[in-house]
């Protein structure tokens, strides 16, 4: 199963548990299961969080779909290093005597989550200096 096609939801189960689950979602049915005895919107599921990792069904009723909008750790992460980056590395001179150690501080932080600093605020402190002709 592909993960990039999972979603995160919080689901309350038939015990009244309820916990974030990532799920690869299929067909939507109206019905019952040994589980849901009375009628309801059921929708098949491959559970990436079940010890046996399964296809099956949940209560559409008992879905939270708001926390499949909220960054993953990583990507908050990432944005708050860009941020701090931002605060931080930006607007000081490349002359500063803290400004290659911040950058890399906050560059090494993105790349710890999975962020391509290059690609998030541009060249790194030594490329830039290299560019100006500078040296380290």
């Amino acid at each position: 199963m592909d993960n990039a096609q999972a979603v995160s939801v919080k689901y309350t189960n038939w015990l009244g548990e309820t916990a974030v689950r990532r799920l690869i979602l299929g067909d939507v049915r109206y019905g019952t299961t040994d589980w849901h005895q009375q009628e309801t919107w059921l929708i098949s599921a491959f559970d990436l969080d079940h010890p046996a990792q399964i296809w099956k069904e949940f209560d559409l009723t008992k879905m939270d779909f708001t926390c499949a909008m909220q960054p993953s750790p990583s990507e908050a992460a990432i944005e708050w290093a860009v941020g701090k980056w931002r605060d931080e590395v930006k607007n000081r001179p490349l002359q500063n005597v803290h400004r290659r150690a911040l950058d890399d501080t906050w560059r090494t932080v993105m790349r710890h989550f999975g962020g391509d600093p290059d690609e998030l605020v541009g060249p790194s402190h030594d490329a830039l200096r290299a560019i100006a002709g500078e040296g380290q």
